[in-house]
């Protein structure tokens, strides 16, 4: 397995590449737990091309021995202000204001993390959930409650479960977070 990192709004330049993200993304989130619909699978070329315009865009792309994608993860540095719309204005209520300061805000955001089932148990995920946050001083994210194999993931990298929220249609939602560093805690 070869992992690449590529970083800013060129992330996606080769066609090739971005049909194996969206081909890993279709059956990676289209099948169970997550069972996105036809339309939102469609919707992620958009949604991944929108991702590389924001601050330190971090794709990381997994491939086999036959150059095949078999895994990816997208990430990038949650601004302060913190953001507001999709997900964002539900945490941001959820939280109290210093924890959404201290682990969330300036911190690596992990959009999206993927893993085709022929890859997975394999370590993959962890791979590239290391590969978008060994720069960072910190991370963060948000999975299905209903995720068994992700939660199980973020907690054996000893990520923390910092809150549970709802998304709009009524998922249940886990936020994770890296650990603070001992000089972040007061």
């Amino acid at each position: 397995m070869n992992i690449e990192v590529r970083d800013g709004p060129t992330a996606f330049d080769a066609p090739e590449l971005m049909d194996g993200v969206l081909d890993v993304y279709a059956i990676a989130f289209g099948s169970p737990p997550w069972n996105e619909s036809a339309e939102r699978l469609a919707s992620y070329r958009t949604r991944a091309i929108e991702g590389t315009t924001r601050a330190d865009f971090t794709l990381a792309v997994a491939r086999n021995d036959d150059e095949r994608v078999v895994g990816f993860a997208t990430a990038w540095t949650t601004p302060d202000p913190f953001p507001t719309g999709r997900l964002y204005d539900t945490i941001a209520a959820t939280l109290d204001p210093p924890v959404l300061r201290d682990r969330l805000v300036g911190r690596t955001e992990v959009d999206e993390l993927a893993v085709h089932p022929a890859a997975g148990r394999s370590g993959l995920g962890r791979a590239l959930l290391n590969a978008v946050t060994s720069r960072s001083i910190g991370a963060w994210l948000v999975t299905g409650e209903f995720a068994e194999a992700a939660v199980s993931l973020y907690r054996g990298a000893g990520w923390e479960a910092i809150a549970s929220v709802r998304s709009s249609e009524g998922l249940a939602l886990i936020v994770f977070a890296t650990p603070l560093s001992p000089d972040h805690i007061v």
